[in-house]
């Protein structure tokens, strides 16, 4: 993994950071425009051609402001293809609109992609609220080819008058599927919405919460890889990097090592929640 840390001064710095990472870390940069004093947005297009099966996505994201309404947010989505000539809006085949709700103050925050550039995944502290987004491929444990070289966007919410300090199932992480936005490209080139992230989401699993406060009472914690699920897809892959955790003795931004101290991980809530069964944890190197 490759990962940076640091403090941006509001949400459009926070896309200007990220376009600088994306570029250091192997990412094209297809499409930055910088707002002027006529045009208060940032838009960053950014594509990922994978090594070996020469296939491409493109990550899309702008930066816009509601002065009036205190609102900073970025709109997000995935699709096949740039195309130059094409509007932010117009751009064909990408999946329906999601949001990453921030502010125009500082935020400290995380980049993590991966040494292939398959993915980003975006963390944000928000005041007290942490919020994160995750673009682009999944695992799929399979020959090139054999499934579909899946990517996908996973933002905060699709409702795009929600804040930072929104609260309710408009606005969660990937760690937990609350609303809609949770979209996979398939086959046929089409949008498969998750409705359940695994180990999370269904319900059996709250049985062993039971056990793990007692038995990782000190500062142990398990994890447990996530995959998002469909009803009809049956399970869609895995999210590099990413593990649920158990939520005893955590708290966010903080980061944890394995026995041997070799790998390092960093450990979120699902943006304003805090119970032991809101946490996850990203993976750093």
């Amino acid at each position: 993994m490759a990962w940076e840390t640091g403090t941006a001064e509001g949400h459009a710095d926070l896309l200007a950071k990220l376009k600088l990472f994306a570029e250091k870390h192997g990412w094209t940069v297809k499409r930055w425009k910088p707002r002027t004093v006529e045009k208060k947005s940032d838009e960053l297009i950014l594509e990922s051609v994978d090594a070996v099966s020469r296939e491409t996505f493109i990550a899309a994201f702008k930066a816009t402001d509601d002065d009036v309404a205190d609102r900073y947010n970025w709109t997000l989505y995935c699709a096949p293809l740039y195309y130059d000539t094409l509007t932010f809006e117009q751009i064909p085949d990408k999946n329906p609109y999601h949001y990453m709700y921030l502010w125009d103050e500082a935020i400290t925050y995380y980049f993590i992609t991966d040494a292939e550039h398959r993915h980003l995944k975006v963390i944000a502290q928000v005041s007290t609220t942490t919020h994160v987004i995750y673009m682009g491929r999944i695992n799929m444990y399979a020959s090139i080819k054999h499934w579909p070289d899946q990517y996908c966007c996973f933002g905060e919410g699709t409702d795009a008058n929600l804040k930072w300090n929104s609260t309710g199932n408009g606005i969660s992480t990937y760690q937990y599927a609350r609303n809609d936005a949770r979209h996979i490209h398939w086959l046929g080139n089409v949008w498969v919405n998750s409705e359940l992230t695994w180990p999370m989401q269904p319900k059996w699993l709250f049985g062993l919460y039971d056990g793990y406060q007692t038995s990782f009472a000190g500062l142990d914690h398990w994890m447990i890889p996530i995959h998002p699920g469909s009803n009809t897809h049956r399970n869609l892959g895995e999210f590099i990097g990413s593990y649920l955790m158990s939520g005893p003795n955590a708290s966010t931004g903080q980061l944890l090592k394995t026995r041997d101290h070799l790998r390092t991980f960093l450990v979120v809530q699902n943006v304003y929640r805090t119970s032991d069964n809101d946490f996850m944890c990203l993976e750093l190197l």
